[in-house]
């Protein structure tokens, strides 16, 4: 969901395409159960390497019902094929379900956040362990999760989404001071919660209205740049059009790539017990580092 976001926003730049409102909402609203998806998933595992077996069990259980809420709402559990050139494919229609399990998985998040936050054990694997200060975080310019979680409140949903509806909620971007893998935790499984108000929010006040243009727009020649907060932070689309119905270049650059070298500066000075732990916190996707 997340690269289709960037990517369909930075043809929609070039080719001046504006997006209906209710396309807007729904791209969001899947967005969001894409990033609680992502984040349970990245969960089950941290709580699989710190040795919490059956906390795994319960969030991979948990993350079934998202994955359930994807299928019904773009149709796959996987690759959803949601956005279209000006809009999406496939509006959404079953609210009531989509709120019942929207609610299940709020209160099982819930009780994930209150045993990880207070358990001691958890508390000694992670508190103080991979730091990565505010400094090292802006000197090493890494994004999303891993960003927040040194202090820094960048969020591309807050500044740059001409093409979705996060200005039509009130929400709050989640910022830890802790600078540790603790920190990381917590900002990641608050997120959760957070994008569940997101998707609530924007199913009361969806408009009516079409879900895409009607007439697919001629591309121009030129440059835009599409971003998306993925669940791993800023992903960032580049796309250069020499006026035909192909790209001439088109440049992905993913969060990994930027959050990656930050291992240099979390992993020193650490028990080497910990070092598959302090990598797994940066939740990373080494698919998306291959040039």
């Amino acid at each position: 969901m997340t690269h289709p976001m960037a990517w369909v926003q930075a043809v929609e730049k070039l080719g001046n395409v504006n997006v209906p409102p209710r396309a807007k909402c729904l791209r969001t609203v899947v967005s969001e159960l894409e990033r609680i998806h992502s984040h349970l998933l990245w969960a089950g595992i941290a709580a699989h390497v710190i040795g919490f077996i059956s906390v795994f069990y319960l969030i991979w259980n948990s993350r079934e019902k998202v994955k359930d809420l994807m299928e019904l709402t773009t149709g796959h559990r996987a690759n959803y094929s949601f956005n279209t050139i000006g809009g999406v494919r496939r509006d959404i229609t079953d609210l009531e379900q989509i709120f019942k399990v929207l609610n299940e998985v709020e209160e099982d998040c819930k009780s994930f956040i209150d045993v990880v936050m207070n358990d001691k054990t958890i508390e000694l694997r992670t508190k103080g362990v991979g730091v990565l200060t505010k400094e090292d975080a802006i000197t090493y310019s890494v994004v999303g999760p891993v960003a927040r979680a040194s202090g820094m409140p960048q969020d591309i949903r807050k500044v740059d989404e001409p093409g979705a509806a996060y200005d039509m909620v009130d929400w709050q971007v989640i910022v830890s001071d802790g600078c540790d893998v603790f920190a990381r935790v917590e900002v990641r499984l608050l997120e959760i919660l957070e994008s569940i108000h997101i998707i609530k929010e924007l199913l009361k006040i969806m408009p009516d209205g079409p879900i895409a243009k009607e007439i697919r727009p001629i591309i121009p020649e030129g440059t835009a740049i599409g971003r998306h907060e993925a669940p791993r932070g800023e992903d960032v689309h580049i796309l250069v059009s020499d006026g035909s119905d192909v790209p001439f270049r088109h440049k992905i650059r993913a969060p990994s790539f930027v959050n990656l070298p930050a291992l240099s500066a979390m992993l020193p000075n650490n028990d080497l017990a910990n070092a598959t732990l302090i990598v797994a916190s940066v939740d990373p996707c080494l698919s998306c580092t291959q040039r």
